[in-house]
């Protein structure tokens, strides 16, 4: 029985560690695909580093730009993907390590069976093992809702950005569907069509107001509770300050509660952006302003634009009459009964027939306030377009300013001069009330009464060309009663106090004349009397614009050559070049003073001025015996007189068109060079610019500049200049383009 029992037990302890053998046996193959995979992707990877060394060297010695481009791009996208690979290699080492310690650990696989099949690369790339103490873990389940709240409140700002986006594109869509109801030949179902295509998008720009609403409360309330729990776990859990340092949800800081910037009900930012006070903060367009606020941006508030609020009477004015004539003319016209002297030559078809029975309607004496629109041109009111509605709400009223009114002394002087919009044409609704439009045209508004302006003090200056209307389209402003103010708040930094551009020559690049490759230009204009003589367009010494110029030529063309003279062999001259000084010149400066400038009717589309130029020039002048470009800088001062006219095809698309009669002389010494000074010299130019500039964005134009330039003293001697310019913005520091 004993023999028996051995036996069994023999033939157990066998199939036991056959059993076992067979077991470790089994995994190989898995450990080998494991292990193969991890050398692939090693192997992958430092072949890619060989490239990539490779590539460093190519860079260096490539001396081509664009090839070198490539070639940086081509290696910066081998870094990402090693970088990925080595993200996959500790990834996959550490799935291999966790492998093992299972096969160990469940499977009974042994030790000296496993280290058989190590990866020893794996003892670079595997993650390294921490230990982690109970604050520790404590601190990082912390730390994981903090980034779960604080990724939360990302998520709800993201939401906030793309329904401002849309609020944003729904507006330029509300202005293009617009834009097409004031075409005036419209047929009446297409008209029909396209305010019902208005009337939905108002309503979806509506509907999205309200989300993005509930979106800032969102966001508000996500945030206070963001830093309740910071306080919580300071307070009461014992978390380390510099823990929670390390959260600080930074969208918050663009919806923190500001107070009040003002108590008016509306702030103007950029171009006609008005934006309710109580919301600016966490309006689109301030946020940029908000974001900057330390930059080299700097923004002035001027003052504000008071407006009537929305069906507020206005009262109707007519000028004194000052003789009997005129005033038995004008109660002839102001009479109800139709009379052929005292009507429009066109007259309805039902005044025709009716003829002396026919009443007109009665001339208003008040109408309700709707809207007015404003052009601001070098610190004046230039165009205003303002629209009443008749106390019953049967017609319209359309009254036009025709003479500039000045922003500077408004306050003060509008009133005073008789600053007044003048009658346009009027519209009834129905069709059912006919005015005597000869009687309607002695129908005056003043100015104060539909628009006040009010400077802040100390900032009473002349604010960027720009056009607003009041109250613009967004619904719950054009339904308020109460009177609408609007801050003008006028971008002062540098690319708008100054106009600096670039130019380069097409002429000279062409090699046809030698005249400046790269010029770089600045200047700015100063107002000295920005005031229009009464109810005309007429301006006197309207303001000063002073400018540099440096030109850079090519250095075998930077210089104007002096020979010897005929008289004395010892003396040099350059008389019969003397119209080089200009062309060559290196460096010039100075200013134009506007004297006279006009208009002659607010529909014509240019303006003429006349102003003064002082101009200072420096060139330099090679003698025979200069040494090492050590030149005479030779100085030329000029004045004379000039003339201009602007002409718009569009707002932002025109032409200058001037010329210049100027007298230059002789500025300085040179009898130690030996030089004889030319005699002086009188020219006559011919100036014209072609300038365009994107969006109403004058820091972003460009140029095309021709000028001509002749000697009066002679037929012949002339140079021209072809030259192609943007205009680019100069920094605090530093000069990037536009």
């Amino acid at each position: 029985m004993k023999s028996f029992l051995l036996t069994i037990l023999g033939f157990f302890c066998v199939f036991q560690l056959s059993a076992q053998e067979i077991k470790e046996e089994q995994f190989i193959p898995k450990l080998k695909e494991k292990q193969e995979a991890l050398y692939k992707l090693v192997d992958k990877k430092d072949n890619l580093v060989i490239k990539v060394a490779n590539l460093a060297k190519e860079i260096e010695i490539t001396p081509d730009a664009s090839a070198k481009a490539t070639k940086k791009t081509e290696k910066e996208d081998l870094e990402e993907t090693i970088k990925k690979l080595t993200s996959e290699i500790t990834e996959k080492c550490d799935e291999y390590k966790e492998y093992h310690t299972l096969l160990s650990k469940y499977q009974n696989v042994s030790e000296t069976f496993l280290a058989n099949y190590k990866v020893r690369i794996c003892k670079i790339y595997a993650t390294p093992e921490v230990e982690i103490t109970a604050e520790e873990v404590k601190n990082e389940s912390y730390k994981k809702k903090l980034k779960d709240e604080e990724a939360a409140i990302e998520k709800l700002v993201d939401a906030k950005f793309l329904s401002d986006k849309a609020i944003e594109l729904l507006n330029k869509e509300i202005a293009g569907i617009e834009s097409k109801l004031n075409v005036a030949t419209l047929e009446d179902t297409e008209r029909k069509k396209i305010e019902d295509e208005l009337n939905a998008k108002k309503e979806e720009k509506a509907n999205e107001v309200t989300k993005n609403g509930n979106s800032l409360k969102a966001i508000m309330e996500a945030c206070t509770k963001f830093e309740e729990y910071k306080t919580y776990l300071k307070k009461h859990e014992g978390v380390e300050a510099s823990v929670l340092e390390e959260f600080k949800a930074r969208s918050c800081l663009l919806f923190e509660e500001k107070s009040a910037l003002d108590p008016e009900k509306f702030i103007i930012i950029g171009d006609n952006d008005p934006v309710k006070v109580d919301s600016l903060f966490s309006n689109s367009s301030t946020r940029q302003v908000l974001a900057n606020i330390f930059s080299i941006d700097s923004k002035t508030n001027l003052g504000k634009f008071q407006v009537p609020g929305d069906n507020e009477v206005i009262n109707f004015y007519v000028e004194r009459k000052r003789d009997k004539k005129r005033v038995k003319e004008f109660d002839s016209v102001m009479a109800q009964e139709y009379s052929p002297n005292h009507a429009d030559d066109l007259i309805t078809l039902k005044t025709a027939n009716e003829g002396s029975s026919f009443k007109y309607e009665k001339v208003p004496e008040q109408a309700r306030f709707k809207s007015i629109q404003i052009e601001l041109l070098e610190g004046g009111i230039v165009d205003s377009r303002l629209i009443l509605e008749s106390l019953d709400g049967k017609t319209h009223f359309y009254f036009e300013g025709t003479d500039p009114v000045s922003l500077l002394n408004y306050s003060r002087r509008a009133p005073q001069r008789g600053a007044v919009l003048k009658f346009s044409h009027y519209e009834s609704i129905n069709g059912s009330v006919i005015y005597n439009e000869k009687a309607l045209r002695e129908l005056l508004v003043r100015y104060t009464d539909v628009l006040d302006y009010h400077p802040n003090a100390g900032n009473n200056y002349v604010p960027d060309d720009v056009s607003y209307t009041f109250p613009s389209q967004d619904r719950n402003e054009e339904k308020t009663t109460d009177k609408r103010s609007y801050q003008i708040i006028n971008n002062n930094h540098l690319q708008h106090v100054l106009d600096i551009r670039t130019y380069t020559d097409f002429i000279g690049l062409f090699g046809d004349e030698a005249n400046g490759l790269f010029q770089v230009e600045g200047k700015a204009d100063f107002f000295i009397h920005p005031f229009n003589v009464r109810k005309t367009s007429i301006y006197w010494f309207k303001k000063v614009a002073p400018y540099v110029r440096y030109s850079r030529l090519d250095d075998d063309e930077n210089f104007v050559e002096a020979t010897q003279s005929n008289d004395d062999p010892n003396l040099f001259q350059f008389e019969q070049d003397k119209l080089s000084i200009l062309e060559k010149t290196n460096l010039e400066m100075g200013f134009n003073t506007n004297f006279f400038q006009f208009r002659f009717a607010k529909e014509i589309p240019f303006w003429i001025s006349f102003y003064i130029p002082l101009s200072y020039h420096v060139t330099n002048v090679k003698l025979p015996t200069t040494v090492d470009d050590d030149f005479v800088n030779f100085k030329t001062f000029g004045v004379g007189i000039g003339a201009s006219i602007e002409l718009k095809r569009l707002n932002n698309f025109g032409l200058n068109v001037g010329f210049e009669v100027k007298r230059y002389s002789n500025v300085g010494e040179y009898e130690k060079d030996n030089l004889i000074e030319p005699e002086k010299l009188e020219t006559k130019a011919v100036n014209a610019e072609i300038f365009y500039y994107p969006n109403n964005n004058k820091s972003q134009s460009i140029f095309l500049r021709m000028r001509s330039i002749h000697d009066l003293s002679s037929n012949k001697e002339a140079f021209f200049q072809l030259q192609f310019g943007y205009r680019f913005t100069l920094g605090l520091g530093a000069i990037k383009a536009k």
